[in-house]
C-alpha cells in the first residue's frame, strides 16, 4: 500500500516538466501611486515536454501559476494565469522591493508541475 501511494505521488509531482521564466524591474512607469515605482514584467517559454521526457503538446496545458515572495525559497504569493497560449504576465500593484519569483504549469488534468528553476529575483 505505501508503494502504491508512493507511485501514485512521484507521478502527480513529476507529469509536467519545469520550465524558464525570466522578469525585469520596470516595465511600466506608476505614476501617482506612492511606493509603487514600476511593475515586474515576465516572460516565459511553454514546455513541450513532460518532466519524464514524454511529450506534452499545447492543448494540454490549461495555464500557468506565479508564485512569488519577498524571500527566496518563500513564495506565499500566487497568481493565475488561465490562458495556455500566455508567454508573459505582469504582476501589478507591488510595492516597490526585492522579489523571488517561480511559476508551474498547470495541466487541463489539474496535474500542476514543480517549480521552475531557479528562482528569479526582480528588483524594482
Amino acid at each position: 500500500m505505501v508503494y502504491l501511494r508512493l507511485n501514485y505521488f512521484l507521478a502527480l509531482f513529476l507529469i509536467l516538466p519545469l520550465f524558464s521564466c525570466s522578469g525585469s524591474g520596470t516595465a511600466d512607469s506608476t505614476s501617482g501611486v506612492p511606493g509603487l515605482t514600476g511593475v515586474p514584467s515576465l516572460s516565459w517559454v511553454a514546455p513541450s515536454e513532460r518532466e519524464d521526457g514524454s511529450g506534452l503538446s499545447p492543448s494540454e496545458i490549461a495555464g500557468f501559476r506565479i508564485y512569488y515572495g519577498t524571500e527566496s525559497g518563500s513564495y506565499p504569493n500566487m497568481v493565475n494565469v488561465d490562458d495556455h497560449t500566455a508567454t508573459e504576465a505582469a504582476l501589478a500593484d507591488l510595492p516597490s522591493g526585492t522579489y523571488y519569483i517561480v511559476m508551474t504549469t498547470v495541466g487541463t488534468d489539474g496535474l500542476v508541475s514543480a517549480f521552475s528553476g531557479p528562482e528569479v529575483e526582480v528588483t524594482f
